[in-house]
């Protein structure tokens, strides 16, 4: 609702899938909102059908008073925002302060770590590619140029499509873009080194080196490690972490349109070991996957096309404090913030035969 402030008190903040503007609390003439239908929405004399967002469920549009089309459970086509460069982790410790045009195709962000700033600038070019410049609080800049990045089905941008069907939930335009991130590290990344690519399975992007022996050259999973085979975590090996390291975590997971999915977490991993067999369950703690159980949770995409999964591993100074039962992926996080030595992550990408 904050949007309010900037487009103007009274004006549409967003428009929902089904074409009808979504108004902030108030009435355009900023009288109070009456009898809402259970989809956040009512009809005007003055703008006909719209809805409203509110502080209580369903807060933006609770289902869709207009035709949508739905297909595989989900409204089509989603809206996208999808930059030249693959999301990455965000920078710990970072803090966006700024963001600003410096010409007509031209931005720059500016970051703050430890009270040392940094910037992400780029510049669009006609044929959608785009030129990066990096800049790390310690002064050093690097160059690099990124190509527009393959489209999928369902509208611009690729990538899965988003959460939304009819009746259920519903969908809006108004959410900002969520790239392009900071660069991953103090230090930016140097020209030519590929990052998180699924067809190379070893990623040094954080210090580590991430392998598996069961994920070949084309960067897919086996069937043997998805709901469709046996269901078991694959093996994962990485590289010595650096001096001090007491322990490692790991996490599996998956960025989806609305949220980051999380299907396997271990914890307390020793120091002294550098991965984990097929079918590991005796080492470290298993967390709760984002289902709330404890265990591997396998790929079973519900959706078509093909899906890129990461798993990361974090060398760390101290085993993390967590509490019993609520070891998820975003306490893990937390509890490492301020102990992790070094990290890498092994993307690869799973598509599930016929997109059942």
């Amino acid at each position: 609702m904050h949007l309010e402030k900037v487009v103007g008190r009274g004006k549409p903040i967003a428009y929902a899938l089904d074409g009808y503007p979504i108004y902030g609390p108030t009435e355009p003439d900023g009288s109070p909102v009456k009898d809402l239908d259970w989809m956040g929405g009512h009809e005007s004399g003055t703008i006909g059908y719209h809805y409203h967002a509110t502080k209580q469920y369903p807060y933006l549009n609770g289902g869709f008073r207009g035709e949508v089309t739905e297909r595989d459970g989900q409204v089509d086509p989603q809206p996208r925002a999808q930059g030249v460069r693959q999301a990455l982790p965000p920078l710990r410790g970072a803090t966006i302060v700024g963001f600003e045009a410096t010409g007509p195709a031209a931005r720059r962000l500016t970051y703050e770590v430890a009270g040392r700033k940094g910037t992400v600038a780029y510049t669009v070019k006609d044929d959608g590619s785009a030129d990066f410049t990096f800049t790390d609080p310690q002064g050093r800049s690097t160059s690099e140029p990124y190509a527009p990045r393959r489209r999928g089905r369902g509208g611009p941008g690729g990538g899965p499509p988003g959460r939304g069907p009819p009746g259920g939930r519903g969908g809006s335009e108004g959410q900002p873009p969520r790239r392009p991130p900071p660069p991953r590290d103090a230090q930016p990344p140097r020209a030519g080194v590929a990052l998180h690519q699924p067809a190379q399975p070893a990623s040094r992007a954080g210090g580590l080196d991430v392998t598996s022996p069961a994920i070949g050259a084309d960067g897919r999973l086996p069937i043997e490690f998805t709901c469709d085979g046996e269901s078991i975590s694959p093996p994962i090996e990485w590289q010595p972490g650096p001096a001090g390291t007491a322990s490692y975590a790991l996490v599996l997971w998956h960025e989806a349109p609305d949220q980051v999915k999380s299907y396997w977490v271990v914890h307390g991993i020793p120091g002294s070991m550098t991965s984990l067999p097929k079918a590991s369950r005796e080492i470290g703690t298993t967390g709760l996957n984002g289902k709330g159980k404890r265990g591997y949770d396998p790929m079973c995409s519900k959706g078509p096309g093909k899906k890129d999964y990461h798993v990361t591993v974090y060398a760390l100074s101290a085993l993390p404090k967590l509490p019993a039962d609520g070891d998820t992926r975003e306490a893990l996080l937390a509890a490492i913030a301020g102990t992790t030595l070094a990290e890498g992550t092994l993307t690869f990408s799973y598509e599930r035969a016929g997109g059942r």
